[in-house]
């Protein structure tokens, strides 16, 4: 008997229409989808406000793979729309590096965990070679001793998201200064040279993970002026419109990234190195690759995602090795740790019960602040223009005077602390609109009360390369 005799013929949602006729039916099967294709459709009367129900049937089993990456927008968005429209379905979810962030928790989501391989035991049963790491650190020099009480003092007001915006671009200037990326060149290439093809040499190709597009571009710049260079080649996004002119010869179309990537892919192939930031460090698997040199801050999952790039089995391939530039190795040991014990669950601080209370309470006193006409209760089918007029009237009314102004910032930045525990609580959807629209407001806000000086303008902020990374500890 063939599986196809118990299930049928699988089938393939190619568009939006053609997976609600599937899942709306009143047949069996297998139904192979995308995530976006859970998407709200244009009506004539609109936009739809929210997804509809396709099947109310509990013998429904999701099954969604590298569920670490787009399941947790329980409030909004595709995840949303999915729960919606098969609001009894059991879901099961497959992923290499389960989350438990502030934004994302993979248990919270689909429950505890069923079974684990982990890269312990993969390793064990040969699934994959053993990964090694090699500190090489290439300082970053500070400019300014008081960095960290000037960073303090200028970034007082800010949000945690702005304020890592400007300390990641800090980081990004100071590990492309052009006398650190020409070392490193340097080192890169004496060190993978003597890897490939000195002594006991081991085949294969390497990848240069950087801070930045632009950190790519400088490291490129800098390896190919060096004698003995193998053929590199930078793979990153582009924006034509808007990269400098010197950046063009690295824009590539669709269809020339994968001749690359099928090159990169060809142990025969000369092109042995690639430079990236993000891209290819998931998702790509290329078993002759065994090299991976990071001058890039990663923790967690996405710096277990990375370093699996140089696992993979390739003939007599002993190991794979990541020669680290920034100093990462805290983090790799902490992630590693992880996800060869714990498995990737992790546990929510706060009872998700009393933080759904604590939600709904700073709910009520934000919208108490507010008169009537703030009415954002068909804010998913409003289009854009009128939603920023929506919140406008809001940021307009509270902004004129201090400290109603204070106490809503104090109430909104409470709401979005409990908003990644509280997203997946059963009755999340009666407060979602909520917490999204108050969340748009208060960034509004913050951007009027406390604007921010940016980094490449402000001359105060120039030694700041930054005390997060601890530099002088290394």
């Amino acid at each position: 008997m063939e599986a196809k005799d118990l299930v049928g013929i699988p089938q393939r949602a190619d568009n939006t229409e053609e997976l609600r006729q599937l899942l709306g039916g009143d047949g069996g099967g297998i139904i192979f989808s995308t995530i976006e294709k859970f998407r709200l459709r244009d009506t004539e009367e609109g936009k739809e406000e929210t997804h509809p129900v396709l099947s109310t049937r509990e013998n429904v089993v999701l099954i969604a793979d590298e569920c670490h990456r787009t399941q947790y927008g329980l409030m909004e968005g595709f995840a949303h729309n999915l729960r919606r429209a098969l609001p009894n379905a059991s879901f099961i979810g497959f992923t290499g590096t389960p989350v438990d962030s502030k934004n994302a928790d993979t248990v919270q989501v689909f429950g505890e965990i069923i079974h684990t391989y982990d890269i312990k035991q993969a390793t064990e049963d040969k699934a994959v070679v053993p990964i090694y790491y090699e500190p090489r650190l290439a300082k970053l020099h500070l400019a300014n001793e008081n960095i960290e009480d000037e960073a303090e003092e200028i970034l007082t007001g800010t949000s945690s998201n702005e304020r890592n915006k400007v300390l990641w671009a800090a980081v990004e200037d100071a590990a492309g200064s052009d006398d650190r990326v020409a070392e490193i060149a340097k080192d890169i290439l004496q060190h993978y040279i003597k890897r490939t093809t000195e002594g006991a040499s081991i085949e294969g190709k390497a990848m240069v993970v950087c801070m930045s597009r632009r950190n790519c571009v400088k490291m490129y710049d800098a390896l190919t002026k060096l004698e003995g260079c193998p053929e590199v080649a930078v793979i990153m996004t582009s924006n034509i419109s808007k990269d400098p002119p010197a950046w063009n010869k690295h824009v590539r179309t669709k269809e020339a990234m994968e001749a690359v990537k099928e090159r990169f892919k060809n142990p025969e192939d000369p092109l042995m190195i690639v430079i990236v930031r993000d891209m290819w460090l998931t998702g790509f698997d290329n078993p002759c690759l065994h090299t991976l040199y990071v001058d890039k801050i990663m923790t967690g999952h996405n710096l277990i995602q990375s370093i699996n790039r140089v696992s993979t089995i390739f003939k007599d391939k002993p190991s794979g090795l990541i020669v680290d530039y920034i100093g990462i190795g805290d983090r790799l040991r902490d992630a590693t740790k992880k996800y060869t014990g714990s498995g990737g669950k992790g546990e929510v601080t706060i009872d998700i019960e009393a933080a759904f209370e604590m939600t709904k309470e700073a709910i009520d006193v934000i919208k108490n602040q507010f008169p009537n006409d703030v009415d954002y209760s068909r804010w998913r089918a409003t289009k854009e223009g009128d939603k920023l007029k929506l919140v406008m009237r809001a940021v307009n009314f509270i902004v004129k005077d201090d400290e109603p102004c204070k106490v809503f910032l104090l109430n909104e930045r409470k709401l979005s602390g409990l908003a990644p525990i509280v997203k997946s609580h059963d009755d999340i959807q009666i407060i979602a609109l909520d917490i999204i629209f108050w969340q748009h407001v208060g960034a509004a806000v913050r951007k009027i009360k406390y604007p921010v000086t940016s980094i490449r303008k402000e001359n105060r902020l120039k030694g700041l390369y930054i005390a997060v990374l601890k530099v002088r500890q290394w």
